[in-house]
């Protein structure tokens, strides 16, 4: 995984961060094999002909979820938080999905607090 440069940006600001990339290759994604680092935020990029991927969260919090379209427009938001045993996993159809870790130094300075507008240019 490397890690680069993207700016996530909406009609006022336009804000860069850093992200590490992870680039998937198959529709069902075990996320704690991916998560190795909790400071920076993860950018998964998720195969193009890929109508539905299956995200398995299951240990993996918290986390807050940001889904982009194969424009990188934003389309929604979810969370991976610690409320009980047994498994999470998320269904989407996003192409783009940015993981930021809640408890990071790096989510409380950089993550933009409304984010309906936001874009995200790679």
């Amino acid at each position: 995984m490397n890690t680069i440069n993207v700016k996530l940006t909406n009609s006022k600001i336009s804000q860069p961060i850093d992200v590490v990339v992870a680039t998937i290759e198959k529709d069902f994604i075990d996320v704690s094999e991916i998560v190795t680092q909790n400071r920076f935020p993860y950018l998964l990029c998720l195969p193009a002909e890929s109508v539905v991927a299956l995200l398995d969260f299951t240990n993996v919090s918290p986390y807050e979820i940001w889904y982009f379209d194969d424009e990188f427009k934003f389309s929604g938001k979810g969370f991976s938080l610690i409320s009980g045993k047994g498994s999470f996993r998320i269904q989407t159809r996003a192409k783009y999905i940015v993981l930021w870790n809640l408890k990071s130094q790096y989510y409380n300075k950089h993550a933009p607090k409304k984010c309906n507008e936001v874009s995200l240019i790679i």
